[in-house]
């Protein structure tokens, strides 16, 4: 074989590998992503700090409910999650609607200040398949601030993280990448995937069997099952070397 040939057989055959090596996307609507699986529950959590030194700080504790609602005559998926500080007081409140097969988003309110998504007082954000409209409260006392995004396609919602991803398919090696919306207000791609099982050991002493699942730009980790309530530890890693944990508690 003459040398030009090799080398042009070479290149097609890395090619051919980072092309396969590529995880397949997954648009609002795939039928791997089901949520009618997702059943109505009631939680709360401890929430602790973990320092890079290993320090462990508690850090308030969050509740979370999913139910089935209806609205416009359509029924939705509702989940309420609210933020308490280490003297019981609220510190923020999010609200989501998302239908309740395939998870696409259809509103989100927060108020209160958490998260990466939403850094404003008052956050209220409606989608429409490719279309993102956003209204914002900078402080309690300001006027409101409203933007539409058109966008490439249709997002899914990341701030809804573990119940969107007790969606996917629980099959050790799954991975692919959904949109969601960035920063800039652009469709970005992050990759999810399922690492394995696992079993957690929780603060009562117990342990619960659950799946692994991680998302890669979001640098986070959820242990979850198809059973309600679903969530039995997420892990949330920090720029600064720290992590923080969620595990369930009972009150």
């Amino acid at each position: 074989m003459k040398p030009y040939l090799i080398s042009l057989s070479i290149m097609m055959a890395i090619n051919g590998v980072m092309a396969e090596a590529e995880p397949k996307k997954l648009s609002v609507g795939d039928p791997d992503i089901d949520g009618s699986v997702i059943q109505p529950y009631q939680i709360r959590f401890s929430l602790d700090r973990y320092a890079a030194d290993g320090t462990v700080t508690p850090n308030g504790e969050w509740s979370d409910e999913v139910s089935i609602v209806e609205r416009a005559g359509k029924q939705m998926l509702y989940r309420k999650v609210v933020l308490f500080d280490q003297d019981g007081n609220e510190v923020f409140s999010r609200i989501h609607l998302n239908d309740p097969k395939t998870l696409a988003p259809k509103l989100v309110h927060q108020v209160g200040q958490a998260g990466p998504t939403f850094g404003a007082h008052i956050s209220h954000v409606e989608y429409e398949g490719s279309s993102v409209k956003f209204t914002i409260f900078p402080t309690p006392e300001s006027s409101p601030i409203s933007q539409e995004l058109p966008l490439s396609e249709a997002p899914f919602d990341l701030s809804i993280y573990a119940t969107l991803l007790t969606a996917f398919p629980f099959k050790e090696g799954y991975e692919v990448r959904i949109p969601v919306l960035g920063p800039g207000g652009q469709i970005v791609w992050e990759t999810v995937r399922v690492l394995g099982q696992e079993s957690v050991e929780l603060k009562d002493g117990g342990s619960v069997d659950s799946w692994v699942l991680e998302t890669v730009m979001r640098p986070w980790r959820a242990w979850l099952t198809k059973e309600a309530p679903h969530i039995v530890k997420i892990r949330q890693n920090f720029p600064d070397g720290s992590h923080q944990i969620s595990l369930p508690i009972a009150h």
